[in-house]
């Protein structure tokens, strides 16, 4: 699967299919503070991510979707 379709229907399924909530945390997760100081207010739109910027955002949405993966693990007990 592409990387970015593979990241992006992580972050979609986390925000519960929600697209605007998916938008909103794909630009959080992408935002940074430039060398300059100035923020960089992020990417709502998966194919704006640059190549570069892959890596580091698929280790990030990774982490959220495993710990998501945990809370649906722990409510299905309940």
């Amino acid at each position: 699967m592409d990387k970015k379709k593979d990241i992006w229907n992580k972050i979609v399924e986390v925000c519960g299919n929600d697209i605007t909530l998916a938008k909103k945390s794909l630009q959080k997760l992408t935002s940074f503070t430039k060398k300059d100081g100035s923020e960089f207010s992020g990417y709502s739109d998966i194919n704006k991510v640059s190549e570069k910027m892959l890596p580091n955002l698929a280790k990030k949405v990774e982490e959220k979707y495993n710990e998501y993966l945990d809370t649906m693990g722990e409510n299905a007990n309940d």
